[in-house]
């Protein structure tokens, strides 16, 4: 079964059935859902952040750039991605890009938020942004991020001790980096102090 599903204000999908089934000739567990949808998205770096009770992909024309499929009691994901114009579109619509969404519906409660919001957007004064990358150099795109203004899960201070454990289920516990953002303000004299294992700018 088939059905259209209004975009929230700020342009994000958001489903909750809870206990229920999402339409008829569905089951309320063990079912799955796609959701495709066409957006105007100016070239530049974003955050794709999404929620899910269970799994979850998210594609940009066909590319698949959030990956998640296991069961979860609303699990929070984030990745950062660059959209870039599209080179074979038609004259005026470069910048519309296909998402879609794939979901899966295990048992319990069902309910799924997806978003794309520009990086800045997720970089204010309140709390960090950060990323992880799985090698020493911070060197292609990040493999997770975490925090930034649309977390549930925000970084209020930089004071993490992962002892000999990985800081995120995506990144391996040896050579890794990671890159943390945040505005300060203007007009103020800042000291700022660091400890370290290992390096750190």
């Amino acid at each position: 079964n088939a059905k259209v599903v209004k975009a929230q204000g700020d342009g994000s999908l958001i489903e909750d059935h809870g206990n229920n089934a999402p339409i008829s000739n569905v089951p309320k567990d063990k079912y799955s859902a796609k959701y495709v949808t066409a957006k105007k998205i100016t070239a530049g770096d974003y955050i794709i952040r999404s929620r899910a009770d269970d799994g979850i992909r998210v594609y940009i024309d066909d590319k698949l750039v959030l990956n998640r499929w296991s069961t979860s009691n609303y699990q929070e994901d984030a990745v950062e991605v660059s959209i870039k114009d599209r080179v074979d579109a038609k004259p005026g619509q470069a910048d519309v890009h296909w998402i879609r969404v794939e979901y899966f519906e295990s048992t319990g409660k069902s309910k799924i938020d997806v978003s794309i919001k520009q990086k800045n957007e997720e970089i204010t004064t309140d709390s960090w942004l950060g990323a992880y990358y799985n090698n020493k150099n911070l060197s292609g795109r990040s493999t997770a991020v975490v925090g930034g203004a649309g977390s549930v899960n925000p970084i209020n201070a930089l004071n993490y001790d992962w002892g000999y454990t990985e800081p995120h289920a995506k990144i391996s516990h040896y050579n890794y980096s990671s890159s943390f953002f945040k505005k300060v303000v203007g007009g103020k004299d800042y000291f700022v102090q660091t400890y370290a294992d290992d390096g750190i700018r």
